[in-house]
């Protein structure tokens, strides 16, 4: 149980930062002034920031994997193992969320 807490932990951070992240971005903008939305200039981002956002992009990629392909292998053995018991899984909103997952991959 204690993966599953990492994990989840983990997986709520990574919201958090991409959240904080992908907000910044917009202050660069001056959203009062109309002139800087029709002009072509381009704004520097420094180093630290670029390398943050790669990183947060990586670390989501990993996570949504590993979640996906652990999507992708659990729904079959639980159907097939478990199949009589849990009426839930002769539901179609079970093979949608199999095909969603490997979509997302």
């Amino acid at each position: 149980m204690e993966v599953i807490d990492v994990l989840t932990a983990v997986y709520l951070l990574s919201l958090v930062s991409m959240g904080i992240v992908t907000n910044v971005r917009p202050m660069y903008v001056n959203y009062w002034n109309i002139d800087d939305h029709n002009s072509s200039e381009i704004i520097e981002l420094s180093d630290t920031f670029v390398v943050g956002m790669v990183a947060n992009q990586i670390v989501i990629m990993v996570f949504g994997t590993f979640g996906n392909l652990l999507t992708l292998i659990a729904i079959p053995y639980v159907r097939m193992k478990y199949g009589s018991q849990l009426s839930i899984l002769q539901l179609n909103a079970l093979i949608l969320i199999f095909h969603l997952s490997f979509c997302d991959l």
